[in-house]
């Protein structure tokens, strides 16, 4: 756990107070223990600058935005957990955009000579010093190789890997602040989990090389795809702070006009590309939002920004196929136990209470012809039973779910009739048949006899050390408590406020005994000494009235 005292000089936590008090959410930065005279400051400085008649969800999207990248991404990534914040709340999360103005030139250049070796001149015939596209992370130029190809150039921002630090540490420390304060309920929201969740994130992001890593594979993936493309990317002109890729000519999803290209064509292509990186090859991209794609000619669809990828292991999709074959069958019992199965419950759960539920809300979708099925509200309506029964996904369950509802929400708007479930069937089917398959039930058997082995192995050697240990009084057990922080919260806060009192007590006593005296220097004819004892006693005194006051326990 980071200590308080340890970043509460950074300017950072003034920043980040200031902009929730400027918003109208001061009482955010009071029970996250954000320095008071941070707030003091803020509010002397000038009034709230926001309309305060905005919703929460809408205030706290503004705070985001306003702290800068690492909030803004943060945000964005819990716009892809419908199970831990409610819909109003995702629904603002996914409009941060972090679109800010490019870096000056100089600074992009000394990046590129910094990562590659030499001048920008020795690498690139032409480098256009106009960013295409900029955002708090990095920003992209046009460029041409010595040998003629077109290449797009993704630079970093300097000093971006510090900033990011340095706020993660600040998040983990309010995560922490959360967890031990009332604020809202740590063993379902593990606010500690999320932080670390995100921070691995957004730290891979940061990696070009990864990126890149990451294009190559599905470049693979997709070589025999006529109608799907990804860039190539030049390996040897990539570093982690640089990425060079194929430059593609194309308009981006959110700026074609649907009555200008082949909706239906397009809606199927994009479709099947994000189902089959889901279901076949478990490697997927977790944002394919309109922006990060681009429409070809020749009704060809180009993925971008793999920055954030989502994987399903043997094991996740053999899971999803055992969700898929429940749901289908209408199974709520057997769908129930793998939800509990697959989440991270809290509490234990009433399956039969649980498995009525789900029966309630997924009924009314049977009766729905799939070309009307919004599977977005039948994503969100499972999601709201799993927070109601306090159920946490696993986050690549839940990047794979935000997946499917933004591909699903482009091709609507590409194809208003189109169908996602009856494009999903085929790679349901397969997904299915290869579960269940002669050979992987022959190696999913071996498997078992392997691990069984292994476990008859070393029971007796552990059985051994277990009853030495007993037998020589060296046999200990551990306990852990919960629930038990708040107390100690208090009974620190009870134990500083005792110290406190004590010292102006003392103050008081021994500035009256110095009054007493004839101690010089004078001030008004009184030893100057116990007139300042005394100014320090009513200062501290005031100070611990108001500390009081505040906490409006008298």
């Amino acid at each position: 756990m980071i200590n308080f005292k340890s970043i509460r000089n950074i300017p950072r936590i003034g920043d980040i107070t200031a902009v929730l008090v400027r918003h109208g959410l001061e009482h955010f930065a009071e029970q996250l223990g954000l320095p008071i005279y941070q707030k003091l400051r803020t509010l002397i400085s000038g009034p709230p600058g926001l309309e305060l008649q905005s919703t929460l969800p809408e205030r706290l999207r503004n705070v985001l935005q306003d702290l800068g990248p690492t909030f803004i991404k943060f945000g964005q990534v819990l716009s892809t957990r419908h199970d831990l914040i409610p819909d109003n709340f995702v629904q603002e999360f996914s409009k941060l955009q972090d679109h800010v103005p490019p870096a000056p030139f100089d600074r992009v250049t000394a990046v590129l000579e910094s990562e590659l070796g030499l001048p920008v001149d020795g690498i690139f015939r032409e480098f256009d010093r106009d960013a295409i596209a900029a955002a708090s992370i990095g920003q992209v130029h046009r460029a041409r190789l010595l040998d003629g190809r077109e290449v797009v150039v993704k630079v970093q921002r300097e000093g971006i890997t510090e900033v990011i630090r340095s706020d993660i540490d600040i998040l983990y420390y309010l995560a922490h602040t959360m967890e031990d304060s009332d604020l809202l309920d740590a063993a379902t929201f593990d606010p500690v989990g999320i932080i670390g969740e995100f921070a691995r994130s957004i730290t891979r992001e940061l990696d070009y090389v990864r990126e890149a890593q990451n294009m190559v594979t599905f470049r693979r993936n997709f070589a025999d795809t006529p109608r799907v493309r990804i860039p190539e990317v030049y390996l040897d002109l990539c570093t982690q702070r640089v990425l060079t890729m194929e430059y593609m000519r194309g308009a981006r999803g959110n700026q074609v006009d649907p009555a200008t290209v082949n909706g239906r064509a397009l809606a199927e292509i994009g479709a099947r590309a994000v189902l089959q990186q889901v279901f076949k090859d478990g490697c997927f991209h977790a944002d394919p939002h309109p922006g990060n794609i681009l429409i070809l000619d020749g009704n060809t669809i180009c993925f971008l920004d793999f920055g954030m990828v989502g994987r399903l292991s043997l094991k996740m999709k053999d899971n999803i196929s055992r969700l898929l074959i429940s749901l289908l069958g209408r199974d709520y019992d057997a769908l129930a136990r793998e939800l509990v199965y697959i989440g991270e419950p809290v509490q234990e759960i009433d399956l039969d209470r649980f498995s009525t539920a789900l029966m309630d809300t997924l009924d009314p979708y049977y009766g729905v012809a799939l070309k009307n099925l919004n599977l977005g509200l039948l994503i969100r309506s499972i999601m709201r039973l799993l927070v109601e029964n306090q159920l946490k996904l696993p986050a690549n369950y839940a990047m794979m779910l935000k997946a499917l509802i933004s591909i699903e929400h482009m091709a609507k708007t590409l194809d208003p009739e189109f169908d996602i479930v009856q494009e999903a069937r085929p790679f349901v089917e397969e997904l299915v048949v290869e579960r269940w398959h002669p050979q992987r039930l022959m190696k999913d058997a071996h498997l078992g006899l392997l691990d069984f082995a292994f476990f008859m192995k070393r029971t007796p050697s552990q059985l051994t050390r277990l009853l030495h240990k007993m037998q020589h009084g060296n046999f200990s057990i551990e306990f852990m408590h919960r629930g038990l922080d708040p107390l100690a919260h208090t009974l620190d806060k009870l134990s500083n406020r005792i110290s406190f009192s004590l010292v102006i007590s003392a103050l008081i006593i021994g500035s009256s005994f110095i009054m007493t005296t004839s101690i010089k220097p004078t001030m008004f004819g009184y030893p100057w000494m116990g007139v300042c004892g005394y100014m320090a006693a009513g200062f501290l005194g005031f100070w611990l009235a108001i500390g009081i006051l505040r906490s409006g326990r008298l």
